[in-house]
């Protein structure tokens, strides 16, 4: 069929005109479509795309599938997040991912699509999600400054003032501004972050939820996420009189390395540094505490979902 435009041999759908898109030039032009018998034998896969089909699930969906799917039991007072069972099983996926071919969608800008999911899916890929890329970036840049990490000082304004000194709810408040999530960028702490109702009246808008099943040991957040824990400390006095205090941290999700389970962290941290520093900085993270940073924690260790009070992963929308 080399004499055959491609869309005809794309799909063996219906008359119907096709609508291709262009996105560089956000163009659209109709191109004749003529009938063609609708081959109800043909598996769906087939009909939409005469390509390698794209992966329209996710790698961490897909990890938590195989797991949930091969393991033997499931004990339900988890304390120190995923069995033994679970993290190998988790590894052997790993391992049969990295071996595994990657599928595709075509590569030009040209998208010739019937079915819905699958342009959508096509036009993620080819553009992406650009304003969250792009301010993934600039969080980067700016965290890998080391700037000195202070809950003191000018915490309202991204002047350089303001700047000069971080903490981690201050640079979280940073991105959800940069985003288009915090209309004007104020003070926050991880005291109103607890709750989806709690984080979106703080930042005063709707534009953030919490992830369903983000305190589970075998989740796997995205680039963009942020994550909270919030802890309740109860200390006896000289007096005898309980001393109550209140301690939390927060950071951004800049990307997930699934051949190691680890996840880069856009922070800002204090002096003392993370629950299990040393295995963050052996991970190829910062080593430099008190400031803020790029950290790659393991996604099941005491910095994150193992912490006392973890509350899970809040994503942006």
């Amino acid at each position: 069929m080399k004499s055959t435009p491609i869309a005809r041999k794309c799909f063996p759908f219906q008359t119907g005109d096709l609508v291709t898109v262009t996105p560089a030039s956000a163009s659209f032009q109709l191109v004749p479509y003529k009938k063609i018998k609708y081959m109800k034998s043909t598996p769906i896969a087939r009909k939409c795309f005469p390509f390698q089909t794209g992966d329209l699930v996710p790698v961490a969906t897909r990890r938590k599938e195989y797991i949930e799917t091969h393991r033997t039991s499931n004990p339900a007072g988890r304390v120190d997040g995923q069995t033994k069972e679970e993290i190998e099983l988790g590894q052997a996926f790993d391992a049969m991912e990295a071996k595994r071919i990657p599928r595709a969608f075509p590569s030009s800008d040209e998208v010739y699509h019937f079915h819905p999911i699958a342009f959508v899916e096509q036009m993620k890929l080819i553009v992406g999600n650009t304003k969250l890329n792009e301010v993934l970036e600039e969080m980067k840049l700016l965290v890998d400054k080391h700037i000195p990490y202070s809950q003191q000082g000018e915490r309202s304004s991204l002047s350089e003032e303001g700047l000069k000194e971080l903490d981690c709810s201050e640079t979280v408040g940073i991105y959800l501004h940069k985003l288009g999530c915090m209309p004007k960028y104020k003070a926050i702490h991880t005291g109103l972050m607890t709750t989806e109702e709690k984080f979106r009246k703080a930042i005063g808008s709707n534009k953030i939820k919490f992830v369903e099943g983000s305190k589970e040991a075998d989740f796997v957040p995205e680039p963009g996420d942020i994550f909270v824990w919030r802890r309740k400390r109860i200390k006896k006095g000289k007096n005898g009189k309980d001393i109550i205090k209140y301690d939390g941290h927060t950071g951004i999700v800049y990307k997930y390395e699934a051949a190691k389970n680890v996840v880069w962290i856009l922070e800002a941290i204090g002096s003392g540094g993370a629950s299990g520093e040393s295995q963050q900085v052996k991970n190829g993270g910062h080593s430099g505490v008190d400031c803020t940073r790029t950290a790659i924690y393991n996604v099941n260790s005491k910095a994150l979902n193992m912490h006392d009070g973890w509350v899970g992963y809040y994503r942006p929308n």
